[in-house]
């Protein structure tokens, strides 16, 4: 059949994603649009984790995006399948001022409602803050935030701490390195990122003016060419149905106010 790369969520419910899967086992080949590991902060970060600069990682605190989003850099960073969790969460409501949206900044000074979202995710050995309020997208004083902790150290945002040995701890920053800044004439563009004196992180589309979304987006399609030219996944549709398994429990305990526990999924086995 003809291959499709189709948008986040892959489907709004359980129900939706079985049938997807069904698909996906006739022989569909389908890939999804997941972007936010491709992003070039979180590129450079899982670049480190992998080198093994913090360790085996067990414990993420993501507050980064929402739903699927965020539960698929929980999955990314602690390096997880499809393990099963146990899920609480609660829901809170905060007053802000209200700040730009997808329409443009706000044209009056307004008190708001922000509606956070937390939630534990205990995976057995490992475990996860998922932490997302809606005004971080767009709103000015509301930022990301992400913690990754193994046993030989941390990242928290751009700063990175481990131990060479036991008796020397190491702190290094992840630093952006742009072209067209200053007296630099090659146009305004994202290079990489550094830590320390290594490169972690290099832009594929260096010379093209783009924000690290549309960077991510780029990868995505390059991966979705590639899966086409050759059958290897970029994100494929088992990983995209647990991140959404997951961004649904979450809303399931927030919703019962009682714990959930995921269970094996077909797409799993």
């Amino acid at each position: 059949g003809q291959p499709v790369l189709t948008e986040t969520p892959p489907a709004p419910d359980l129900e939706g994603l079985l049938r997807l899967w069904a698909l996906v086992q006739g022989g569909a080949r389908l890939q999804v649009a997941e972007q936010y590991f491709l992003q070039p902060t979180h590129a450079a970060r899982l670049a480190l984790i992998a080198a093994g600069r913090i360790g085996t990682p067990s414990h993420a605190h993501v507050a980064v995006a929402h739903g699927y989003h965020g539960t698929s850099l929980i999955r990314s960073y602690l390096g997880l399948g499809f393990e099963n969790a146990t899920i609480r969460a609660q829901g809170f409501t905060a007053p802000i001022v209200a700040g730009p949206t997808r329409a443009g900044p706000p044209a009056e000074h307004r008190i708001a409602q922000s509606e956070q979202t937390i939630a534990t995710l205990d995976f057995g050995g490992r475990s996860a803050v998922f932490d997302f309020t809606g005004d971080q997208y767009h709103h000015w004083i509301r930022t990301a935030r992400l913690l990754v902790r193994g046993e030989r150290g941390e990242i928290k945002d751009d700063e990175l701490r481990y131990l060479e040995d036991h008796r020397t701890p190491v702190t290094l920053r992840l630093l952006r390195q742009d072209a067209g800044q200053y007296a630099n004439i090659q146009g305004h563009h994202l290079v990489g990122i550094q830590a320390g004196a290594e490169w972690v992180y290099r832009n594929p589309f260096a010379g093209a003016r783009l924000n690290d979304d549309e960077i991510a987006v780029g990868a995505c399609l390059a991966g979705m060419q590639r899966y086409v030219e050759t059958g290897e996944e970029i994100y494929g549709f088992a990983a995209a149905a647990q991140d959404q398994y997951l961004a649904l429990s979450i809303a399931a305990a927030k919703a019962s106010g009682e714990a959930v526990r995921t269970e094996i999924q077909p797409w799993a086995a």
